[in-house]
């Protein structure tokens, strides 16, 4: 089984993406499994989206990161499901979200930063980097609000710089401005390269104990 993270600062065009790679790959006939490490409907992000203006925005970040690891480690024996089948799971954000939207918040990444050390990562992290400036103006032509607590632009900046120094080396960086099907081919060919080979590592460089 493969697990494919996709990470970047709100509006990169993660969820675009892994939509046009899904469907490329069932036309191949790879079972594809989508999942947000926190789903919209989830109670406790419900819970924490109700409360923010009344809890320290460390203690916020502190409880998205451990939800999103909770979640993650609950799915991983349901997911060794589609393995049998050759299939690949293909996630909507990882822990190092956590890292980059904590530090963008001022607040202190230490929690996140343990668990990382402390859990097994995905086989391919792909990041998806975009200017602001770009991340913004997809962002207002979406029809649905986002949370204002990280959909701001003061934020968006802050985390795009903790980005770029929170994530290992082995991560793929891609330019999130070029067009969907030249990044579908890129990470479509890594991917293939990692069921060949196998992935680099599954322990995490810069966040060890």
């Amino acid at each position: 089984m493969l697990i494919i993270a996709f990470c970047g600062i709100d509006g990169s065009g993660k969820s675009t993406l892994i939509g046009a790679l899904s469907r490329r790959l069932r036309e191949r006939g790879v079972p594809v499994l989508q999942r947000r490490l926190t789903e919209p409907a989830d109670p406790c992000l419900k819970f924490l989206k109700e409360a923010s203006d009344q809890v320290r925005l460390q203690s916020l970040c502190d409880v998205l990161a451990v939800n999103r690891l909770l979640f993650y480690r609950r799915q991983l024996p349901f997911w060794s499901a589609l393995s049998r089948a050759g299939g690949l799971v293909m996630l909507d954000r990882f822990l190092y979200t956590d890292v980059a939207y904590t530090q963008a918040h001022g607040a202190d990444s230490a929690l996140p930063e343990w668990i990382l050390s402390h859990c097994d990562l995905p086989d391919l992290t792909v990041y998806l980097r975009v200017p602001v400036a770009v991340a913004w103006e997809r962002l207002a032509r979406r029809r649905k609000p986002g949370w204002k607590l990280h959909e701001n632009r003061s934020v968006l900046q802050a985390a795009l710089e903790a980005y770029d120094c929170c994530l290992p080396e082995d991560v793929l960086i891609l330019d999130g401005e070029r067009r969907t099907e030249e990044l579908t081919e890129t990470v479509e060919a890594e991917i293939g390269r990692i069921m060949r080979t196998g992935p680099s590592r599954r322990a995490c460089v810069g966040y060890g104990p």
